[in-house]
């Protein structure tokens, strides 16, 4: 586990860090989790956040808070700091270093090289399912166009 640990501060040390505005919880929805980042969050075996029952909102979010913040995983710690997710509400990361495509390829590459096969697919699976029940067709059509995008460019090709 101590290998996983430090894999993953590897990558969250890549990427820029970022203060969202408060009060905003725009971006937390069901999250992609590495097994890592679920034994970690207490929901081994789960490939997405769970949600507020018949939302689209993270489960861990609190008051309008992230309860896991310290603990956020990967795709929580990227969204905002990279020119393919942008914050919707215009922040941008300390020093406005965003994250160019090919380097975020490079990153998502190496968060899903660390996890088995197969993960890829049932964590998208697990995102559009929730999204497709309980979201927009907005939502919807927007987490489609992002998953086309991933396999377009091969992150998740094994």
């Amino acid at each position: 586990m101590s290998g996983e640990r430090d894999r993953h501060r590897r990558l969250y040390r890549a990427i820029p860090s970022m203060t969202c505005e408060r009060g905003c919880s725009e971006c937390c929805g069901p999250a992609p989790l590495s097994p890592w980042e679920a034994e970690r969050l207490g929901i081994a075996g789960t490939v997405a956040t769970p949600v507020h029952p018949g939302t689209t909102r993270c489960a861990f979010l609190i008051d309008g808070r992230c309860s896991v913040y310290a603990r956020r995983p990967f795709i929580c710690r990227v969204f905002g700091t990279a020119e393919v997710l942008p914050c919707p509400r215009g922040r941008a990361p300390r020093g406005d270093r965003v994250i160019p495509l090919v380097e975020m390829i490079a990153l998502v590459k190496s968060f899903e090289d660390g996890c088995p096969p197969g993960w890829q697919e049932a964590r998208r699976r697990a995102v559009r399912d929730v999204v497709a029940r309980d979201g927009t067709a907005d939502e919807l059509g927007a987490l489609d166009a992002c998953q086309r995008l991933a396999r377009g460019v091969g992150s998740g090709a094994r």
